[in-house]
């Protein structure tokens, strides 16, 4: 049985997105990159959890990058960028190792 269109968490995702993206106001960056910084996160967090049951230690490096990178980086273009990057390193990594 498949969700409705409103229910489905990545059209709630997206029209978050969307929401941030349309606010016109001085602090709007900061605000985007406040939700940049929580989503690349939670993908490290996932990340983390995954490397540390796999013993996995290029997978745990990966994810601790990708959760302090939000401290560093505060622009949300580049913060996704760097996450991006991190994240096909430590694919290539782990597909060939």
């Amino acid at each position: 049985m498949a969700l409705p269109i409103s229910m489905n968490p990545i059209f709630i995702l997206t029209a978050a997105a969307m929401q941030f993206a349309q606010v016109s106001s001085p602090s709007s960056g900061i605000a985007a990159s406040l939700f940049v910084a929580v989503v690349w996160s939670a993908i490290g967090a996932g990340l983390f959890v995954y490397g540390k049951k796999t013993s996995s230690i290029p997978a745990m490096t990966a994810a601790v990058g990708l959760i302090v990178t939000g401290y560093f980086v505060s622009s949300a273009i580049w913060m996704s960028l760097i996450c991006t990057a991190i994240l096909a390193v430590a694919f290539f990594i782990l597909r060939d190792g």
